[in-house]
C-alpha cells in the first residue's frame, strides 16, 4: 500500500518526510544531536525531492550525489561510520513505507545504501575502534541476532535442523569438566591435576562461556550431551 504523502505536494511532502528523519536522526544517537537541525533537514530535504523526481522518471545521479555528499559531510563534522549507517537505515525505512512496493524504490534505494557504503568505508580509518559508538553497537549486534534466528527458522521449514558449531574446548577444560562431572569440587581438581585453586577456575570460567552456559554444573551438563566429555565410572 503506498503511503498518501507520496502523491501529495512535493514541496510538502519532502519537507514532512524530512522533518521526520530529522527527529528519528537525532534521537537515535548522540552524534546527530551535534549536527544544526535545519542543516541536516535541509540535506535531507533535497535528498528526498531528487529522489522522488527519481521515481517519476527523472535522473538518478543528483540522488545518489546527494547520499554520498550528506556521508561525507557527517564524517567532516566528527560522527562516527557507523552512526551515519544507523540514520541512514532510519532515512530508508521511511522512505520505503512512503513509496510502497514499487520495485523502482526498492532499486534505487539499494544503490542509495551501496553508494553510501562506499562512501563510509572511507572514513572508518579515522576512528579508533575503541571509539565506536556503543548504540549502534548493540543494534547490529541486535540484528544479527535475528538474522540468525530468521535463517534458522528457514532451515526449519526446509526439513533441515540448525547447524550449530560444536564448541572447540581444549584438552585442559574437557580434563576439568570430567573430573567436575565426577564430583570433584575445586580444590580436589586442582589438587589431582596439580594446579593452583585459581587456574581450575580460569579453565572453567572459558568452559562455561564456550558452552554458553549460566554456570559449572550447566557447562558439565551441556558437554556431556555433546559428547565433549564422558562422565568418570563411579
Amino acid at each position: 500500500m503506498t503511503d498518501p504523502l507520496r502523491h501529495s505536494d512535493p514541496d510538502r511532502r519532502a519537507g514532512s518526510i524530512s522533518a521526520a528523519m530529522t527527529r528519528l536522526a537525532r534521537r537515535r544517537n548522540p552524534g546527530y544531536q551535534r549536527v544544526d537541525a535545519k542543516e541536516l533537514r535541509d540535506a535531507l530535504t533535497l535528498f528526498v525531492t531528487r529522489f522522488f523526481r527519481a521515481l517519476d522518471g527523472g535522473p538518478t545521479g543528483p540522488v545518489f550525489e546527494s547520499i554520498a555528499t550528506a556521508a561525507t559531510r557527517r564524517m567532516q563534522q566528527g560522527l562516527h561510520p557507523l552512526e551515519v549507517f544507523g540514520a541512514w537505515i532510519e532515512v530508508r525505512q521511511i522512505l520505503e513505507s512512503v513509496a510502497g512496493d514499487e520495485p523502482v524504490a526498492a532499486e534505487l534505494l539499494d544503490i542509495c545504501e551501496q553508494t553510501m557504503i562506499e562512501a563510509l568505508k572511507k572514513g572508518v580509518e579515522l576512528h579508533s575502534p575503541y571509539a565506536w559508538p556503543a548504540h549502534e553497537v548493540r543494534a547490529l549486534e541486535q540484528s544479527a541476532k535475528r538474522l540468525t534466528v530468521g535463517l534458522q527458522l528457514i532451515e526449519q521449514s526446509a526439513g533441515e535442523a540448525p547447524k550449530t558449531p560444536m564448541p572447540a574446548l581444549t584438552r585442559r577444560e574437557r580434563e576439568i569438566l570430567t573430573l567436575a562431572s565426577g564430583g570433584m569440587t575445586t580444590d580436589q581438581i586442582a589438587a589431582q591435576i596439580g594446579i593452583s585453586r585459581a587456574t581450575v577456575h580460569t579453565y572453567v570460567t572459558r568452559a562455561i562461556s564456550k558452552l554458553g552456559a549460566v554456570n559449572r554444573m550447566h557447562a558439565v551438563a551441556v558437554a556431556v550431551s555433546l559428547g565433549l566429555i564422558v562422565p568418570p565410572a563411579a
